[in-house]
């Protein structure tokens, strides 16, 4: 029962990204700042603009992803649990002792502080919590802290949602944004740039994808352990839809979103990083 709780509670707060808004202190006068760090500008729109168009996407979202959710627990007769969500629509169901059902409909919002601009995407940050939304879609990735007493537990994932095209681009092109993540073994959050390449031929549909120039929000340097992931010949499915994973910690998935194609988003995870992104169709 008690990990049940913890479950629904720590797993809503971590789709709905409902942390509330601040972030960690910022660095000194010797340290550069995330936007030197990342290369970006001050933001160009208030987390109060983004809060209203999530207001406006959510009614009207139709598709939600999640990464694999890492749950530590500091009570030692409970062991540590990897969750898988498996999502239908904008619903998300986890089965762990029990099954915890979470709906897009039911989320709730807080106002997110902006953070920097870069690519295009105006990325916002909440207390553990750093991601975007778009204008048909939203990224975020969080580490969530919560308590049963008397024992405390800490999820980790990344997850995205939105208004999806509903099929496949026509044409070859390219889609620029911004990626963010969160490691499995701490707190730690990351941030860096996407970049993705569609291609139409005959012989099928298929996405490339690069996550680069990453670096460590919460420890204010660049990401040591790695500063780019690719994933290569991702199929596209005719309703839009991309998804390829491995046996090796590896996976990505994610859709077009808005008329024209306009967003692509998703989550992927490599590794040690469980992420998330989106992106703007570059004309």
């Amino acid at each position: 029962m008690k990990q049940t709780l913890c479950a629904a509670t720590c797993l809503a707060m971590l789709l709905a990204s409902c942390g509330g808004g601040g972030g960690t202190s910022s660095p000194s006068p010797s340290q550069p700042s995330t936007q030197q760090l990342v290369g970006g500008s001050p933001p160009v729109e208030t987390g109060a603009e983004q809060d209203r168009r999530a207001r406006v996407l959510v009614p009207r979202s139709d598709s939600l992803v999640s990464t694999t959710m890492y749950v530590d627990e500091d009570d030692p007769n409970i062991r540590d649990e990897r969750l898988v969500a498996r999502c239908s629509g904008t619903t998300c169901a986890i089965i762990w002792d029990g099954e915890i059902t979470v709906d897009l409909s039911t989320w709730s919002f807080r106002i997110f502080d902006p953070l920097l601009t870069r690519n295009g995407i105006t990325i916002t940050l909440g207390r553990r919590s750093i991601g975007s939304i778009l204008h048909n879609s939203a990224f975020r990735s969080s580490s969530i802290r919560d308590s049963v007493e008397p024992s405390e537990y800490s999820l980790r994932g990344s997850n995205a949602y939105g208004d999806s095209t509903g099929s496949a681009p026509s044409v070859d092109g390219t889609w620029r944004g911004m990626m963010t993540a969160v490691t499995t073994e701490n707190d730690d959050l990351l941030l860096g740039d996407a970049l993705l390449r569609y291609s139409a031929s005959e012989s099928g549909e298929l996405l490339s994808a690069e996550f680069s120039n990453i670096v460590n929000y919460s420890r204010n340097r660049a990401y040591a352990e790695r500063s780019n992931v690719v994933f290569v010949n991702v199929p596209v499915r005719s309703d839009g839809t991309f998804y390829r994973s491995s046996a090796s910690n590896t996976k990505i998935q994610g859709a077009f979103y808005g008329d024209d194609h306009a967003e692509a988003t998703g989550i992927f995870e490599y590794l040690e990083m469980l992420g998330a992104f989106g992106t703007k169709r570059a004309r």
